[in-house]
């Protein structure tokens, strides 16, 4: 309160402290964003390679690069919970194709048991960090060399998969599972050689994490080294007039445009 004053100064400073929701919060819409201008960039890409599919008559061979991964990763992990488990998956069959109504029918107590040897496999590592590095053919089965040398897939990675004499694997362990691995490997016992966690174990995963980690949802990931570049070859498919590559530059948005 005042009297008899004309002007009156007040100055305020506010100090700011970032949240770690408020980081949350940016770092979700910043992978937004960078997803909508990805997927923008692919599909102007994708429309473009069907246009000159068209023009040419030439039709791009083999599946997309996306499924080769995903196949080869599959087969990866197929082997090496073989190697693991000292099984082929022959005692995999929980349908009973013999049943009173002459329908396949569910064996609820096999798929019981299979189902607790599956999740835990499934769930004690982390499969979508799976890394490898492929051998030369060499190291494989020598009847088969000349068949291997002769493969020709459009995508480079998947030929080099199937060219393979052998291969590298590493596979990292779910944090928290540590030890439930470490008891299957010395006695052979699924979850600590107990049932299969409740809801409030803790070796109980959430069918959202896993959805989330199947769609590569960002965690705490922390970049190890620096960065390197990789130069990946391509296949003889050319998607410019010229042989030119496509150069890019930051407009004065921010935002990178094909000069």
């Amino acid at each position: 309160m005042t009297l008899y004053v004309a002007e009156l100064a007040v100055a305020v400073e506010v100090k700011c402290e970032r949240t770690a929701r408020a980081m949350e919060k940016w770092q979700a819409e910043t992978h937004a964003k960078l997803t909508t201008a990805y997927q923008a960039r692919l599909a102007e890409y994708e429309e473009k390679l069907a246009a000159l599919q068209f023009q040419t008559g030439f039709a791009v061979g083999g599946r997309h690069p996306s499924e080769n991964l995903e196949r080869m990763n599959d087969e990866l992990k197929k082997n090496c919970i073989s190697i693991l488990t000292d099984q082929h998956y022959d005692l995999f069959d929980a349908i009973d194709p013999s049943a009173g109504t002459g329908l396949p029918q569910v064996d609820v107590s096999e798929a019981e048991a299979e189902g607790a040897y599956v999740r835990f496999f499934e769930q004690a590592f982390e499969w979508e960090h799976m890394t490898w590095i492929t051998y030369p053919y060499f190291w494989g089965r020598k009847t088969e060399w000349d068949e291997r040398l002769a493969f020709e897939d459009p995508d480079p990675l998947f030929n080099q998969f199937l060219k393979a004499g052998f291969c590298r694997v590493s596979v990292p362990a779910r944090p928290g599972f540590e030890g439930a691995i470490d008891h299957f490997m010395t006695y052979g016992e699924l979850w600590n050689g107990g049932p299969l966690p409740p809801i409030s174990g803790d070796l109980y995963l959430p069918i959202a994490d896993e959805i989330a980690e199947r769609l590569d949802r960002p965690t705490d990931e922390v970049a190890q080294g620096e960065p390197w570049l990789v130069r990946i070859p391509t296949t003889l498919v050319r998607l410019r007039p010229d042989d030119a590559l496509p150069r890019w530059e930051q407009d004065e948005n921010g935002n990178w445009v094909e000069a």
